[in-house]
């Protein structure tokens, strides 16, 4: 068999492109050639509105997550420093195309809810209400969870509760939504 000298090229070319995707920083290489975004921590493109999250940081730089487990695992292992983050916005599961659709982290309601499947699996939601949270799981099998709640919850489930929850559950230079928390 005689081999072209051409034959290892394309192989060779779809390794280095592969090689080159995986390490490019911010989003994904097959997100920007499709024009959508891609998670900044698991790198999966955007499918569900319903589930984002972005966090803003104290030099301006935006992280965007297409779920919450994700942008939480991202601030559990310190690729987002807690001492960094000057907001965080989550789609409000309720109202996911509302020009108010976005919820911040210190208004927010979470809700794990097993019959409503987030992009990585955790069946993790926020709300902007109690009310709202309360009445979208079917059945009413939902657990309404603080950020500590979230924190622990994708601890246990992806890191088997081998990290520390404690120094992630606050942000010193969170800039504050302005607004109260709604009564619960």
């Amino acid at each position: 068999m005689r081999l072209e000298p051409h034959n290892g090229l394309p192989h060779f070319a779809l390794a280095l492109a592969l090689v080159a995707a995986a390490s490019a920083p911010g989003h994904a290489a097959a997100a920007v050639i499709e024009g959508r975004p891609a998670c900044d921590y698991c790198r999966m493109l955007f499918e569900d509105p319903r589930f984002g999250a972005e966090v803003t940081l104290v030099s301006g730089a935006k992280k965007t997550y297409d779920a919450i487990e994700c942008m939480a695992a991202a601030v559990l292992t310190d690729s987002v420093a807690v001492r960094d983050v000057r907001s965080i916005t989550l789609v409000d599961w309720a109202r996911p195309s509302s020009p108010k659709s976005s919820v911040a982290i210190d208004r927010a309601v979470f809700l794990h809810c097993p019959e409503l499947t987030s992009p990585m699996g955790l069946s993790l939601l926020a709300f902007r209400s109690r009310a709202d949270a309360d009445t979208a799981c079917p059945a009413r099998r939902g657990t309404v969870l603080d950020w500590r709640g979230v924190l622990t919850q994708v601890n246990s489930r992806w890191f088997q509760g081998s990290l520390a929850v404690e120094p992630h559950v606050k942000f010193p230079r969170l800039k504050p939504s302005g607004t109260p928390k709604p009564a619960h």
